[in-house]
């Protein structure tokens, strides 16, 4: 498995870019682990090479409702199955 991180400023489209990544079943995509209250301040500058596979793996694990984005995802649902709704 390969770990790929993808970074950018503010409004730059990385939270377009995770969403395309999210939709492969092939993929397990994170939102902003870093801004989430269970990694906050979880790496840094100093942060190992074993720290950093760590978090991945921690990352990977996780069921926490911000990195997952599991409302985000559950309200974009319904919205699709609203139109769905609407045109039929």
């Amino acid at each position: 498995m390969k770990n790929i991180a993808v970074h950018g400023v503010p409004r730059s489209g990385t939270s377009w870019i995770g969403a395309i990544f999210d939709s492969s079943p092939h993929v397990a995509y994170r939102h902003q682990p870093l801004f989430s209250y269970a990694f906050k301040s979880y790496l840094s500058e100093k942060s190992t090479k074993k720290e950093i596979r760590n978090f991945f793996e921690l990352l990977l694990e996780t069921n926490d409702n911000f990195i997952l984005q599991k409302e985000v995802k559950k309200q974009i649902l319904y919205q699709r199955s609203q139109k769905r709704t609407l045109h039929t």
